[in-house]
Parts: structure tokens; C-alpha cells; sequence
């Protein structure tokens, strides 16, 4: 199954995993400044970075299929985690 990531979705899906952009950015071996532009936008998210993100939100604790369940929910609209309203 493959899953899409854009940068709308990676900063919701960091917040899921309890993961700062710096957090992340150690994990994927690159900048907290590269995570920034990953979210904003201006850093396209390659496949092969995308693979790199599942991983670091499996190794946080979520599985495959909630990664799956999570993008296209927050690509369809919205989402209430811990009493809190995530946009898509």
C-alpha cells in the first residue's frame, strides 16, 4: 500500500507521533531547517523521504495501517485526537 505524504499531512502526522521537527529531522538525518520546509511546502517530499517518514512514525508507535487510516482521513477533512480538531 502506498502512502502519500504531503506537507499538510506530515506536520499532523508528526504531532500524532509526539515527534518536534527536530525529533524527526535526527531521525530522517537531515535539518530541523528541511523538516520546516518539508511542512511549509517549499521542500518537496520525495518517495524515498516518504518511506523514511513511515518508518520514524512506525518506530514511534504507530503502525502501517494507522498511518494509512490517518493520511486519508486528514486528506478527506477533519480529525479529533486528544480533544483536539485536526484540519485536513
Amino acid at each position: 500500500m502506498y502512502i502519500k505524504i504531503n506537507n499538510k499531512i506530515l506536520k499532523k502526522l508528526r504531532y500524532v507521533a509526539g515527534l518536534s521537527q527536530r525529533e524527526l529531522a535526527e531521525a530522517l538525518g537531515v535539518s530541523q531547517v528541511a523538516v520546516s520546509k518539508y511542512e511549509s511546502g517549499s521542500l518537496p517530499i520525495t518517495r524515498d523521504k516518504e518511506n523514511q517518514i513511515i518508518g520514524v512514525l512506525m518506530d514511534s508507535g504507530l503502525s502501517k495501517s494507522d498511518i494509512g487510516l490517518l493520511v486519508s482521513v486528514l486528506d478527506a477533512g477533519s480529525l479529533w485526537i486528544r480533544g483536539l480538531k485536526i484540519d485536513g
